[in-house]
């Protein structure tokens, strides 16, 4: 066995203990799974903490010595994108007839320079629709966490491991499923086709590192004296990057999985230094950096435009959103908060926050509530979108207001007592007060009030609620009750909420 079917082996033992890694992110969330998942482009843009700038730093510095290892090695969408290739060959899909194809460089980073441009702006869905970790993450959310917990939970029906415990079924959302399983799918399949074709046409992490790959330390390279021109090489790469004909390795594309150079069996391709390449094209010419800038100055002036609008009433933003235009420019919806919050109260939005908030993830209390003591999404954002927060601070922080509807309430229509919404109200500021024929109605005091969603959530009333929450565009901190306020709250009942 040659030293490079040894690289590649590990190659394939790492990447698949990264996807183990992130997919527990999704299916069994830990504190320590959280640093692993910051994304590579938009962390490194708008989160500046130092963990994430060391983040950044590193993988720039891991191309720039290795070339695009990232991308095999670490990649969860480029490790997945693998395994669909090696299925594809399983079954023995027809391949494509080219095993070359040439550099379209202009479109791939004429298309991230739109994207990236437009977060700066604060436009970040248009990113996070491309972003590798947002597209695998909206997959793992739609069908993969589903697909565990009813595994999980049959298991458990079945009594067939003890050590086992049932999970909730996360809410179920077709639209997370039709864009989130949709675009993964069509990856795969494209894949399964033409190799790793969206990591060189459309991803915008593979555009930036395939620059730093161009002046990359180590390279795959040509040793023309022993070549034979067979075209095993060409046959296993992933990126259709090797020009057999002209003996050359497209470096940029390159994602240095080492399938050409194990296939090889006369040495002629290998994994070395060196500091300049003979280039399967030339450099990007005058008129394409011109096109670039002009699509950067495009997405930077037009898609914020054509994306900004306002938040609908019902649109409760995650705790640590802060406000409502620092939430959209950060949030690229790769759906880890949704799939890590207990209440399984948080649902990827549709057009609630408008454009800008597609698939960014709002408070839906149909189908649960913001639990009091529960800070989850906000310690495992990746993209800073939600700011980490403590219990007590999460405790007051008001990301909505409550409003009662009088007409609604089954105290008034049904003539009968309730008073479910205040006694599950955790701060107090839902109260009974009296009313008619010895009955009591909720009240609600707003300075007390943070949106938890508990009173709208346990109201009986339907299909319109009785009490409802509004999102805050701007999360402000909340009043503490006074001890009159929190003695009339608990007036009459057996426990504290």
């Amino acid at each position: 066995m040659n030293k490079y079917k040894t690289l590649k082996i590990v190659r394939v033992i790492c990447s698949l203990l990264v996807l183990l890694i992130f997919l527990s992110i999704f299916l069994l969330p830990k504190d320590i799974f959280t640093a692993p998942c910051r994304q590579l482009i938009p962390s490194g843009i708008r989160t500046v903490t130092f963990f994430t700038v060391a983040v950044f730093a590193f993988f720039i510095l891991l191309t720039v010595i290795f070339g695009r290892v990232y991308c095999s090695f670490i990649c969860p969408l480029g490790v997945s994108q693998d395994i669909a290739i090696r299925l594809a060959k399983i079954i023995k899909l027809p391949r494509r007839k080219k095993i070359f194809t040439r550099n379209r460089r202009l479109l791939r980073y004429s298309f991230p320079a739109i994207l990236l441009a437009a977060i700066f702006m604060g436009a970040a869905i248009p990113l996070g629709l491309f972003a590798p970790f947002a597209i695998f993450g909206r997959f793992t959310a739609a069908v993969v966490k589903p697909s565990f917990t009813w595994l999980n939970n049959l298991l458990v029906d079945n009594a067939v491991f003890e050590n086992l415990y049932p999970l909730h079924n996360p809410p179920f959302s077709l639209l997370l499923l039709l864009v989130g399983g949709g675009v993964f799918t069509a990856i795969m399949i494209a894949a399964g086709f033409r190799g790793r074709i969206f990591c060189n046409t459309l991803c915008p992490a593979g555009a930036v590192l395939g620059l730093l790959a161009k002046i990359s330390w180590f390279k795959i390279v040509f040793s023309h004296l022993s070549c034979i021109k067979c075209g095993k090489c060409a046959k296993v790469c992933k990126a259709n990057c090797i020009d057999i004909k002209n003996g050359i390795v497209d470096n940029e594309r390159c994602v240095n999985c080492f399938n050409c150079a194990a296939v090889c069996g006369y040495s002629a391709i290998n994994y070395v230094h060196q500091k300049e390449t003979k280039s399967a094209k030339p450099d990007l010419s005058r008129r394409d950096f011109l096109l670039i800038g002009g699509s950067a100055v495009l997405g930077a002036a037009v898609v914020p435009k054509l994306l900004r609008g306002t938040p609908s009433p019902k649109a409760v933003m995650p705790p640590g959103a802060l406000n409502f235009d620092r939430f959209t420019s950060k949030c690229t919806g790769c759906q880890l908060c949704v799939s890590n919050c207990p209440g399984n109260v948080l649902k990827p939005a549709a057009l609630q926050y408008g454009l800008s908030g597609f698939l960014q993830p709002r408070l839906d209390f149909d189908s649960g509530m913001c639990e009091f003591e529960c800070t989850a999404c906000s310690n495992i954002c990746p993209n800073g979108a939600l700011v980490p927060l403590t219990v007590e601070r999460k405790k007051r922080l008001q990301i909505g207001l409550t409003k009662y509807f009088h007409k609604r309430c089954v105290v008034v229509t049904d003539r009968t007592h309730c008073g479910a919404c205040a006694e599950h109200c955790p701060t107090g500021a839902v109260h009974m007060v009296d009313w008619e024929e010895g009955l009591t109605i909720p009240e609600v005091r707003p300075e007390l009030c943070i949106g938890c969603g508990a009173c709208e959530y346990i109201c009986p009333v339907k299909p319109d609620k009785a009490i409802i929450v509004s999102g805050n565009k701007k999360q402000v901190r909340a009043k503490v009750a006074s001890i009159k306020q929190v003695t009339d709250h608990l007036k009459g009942k057996d426990f504290p909420f």
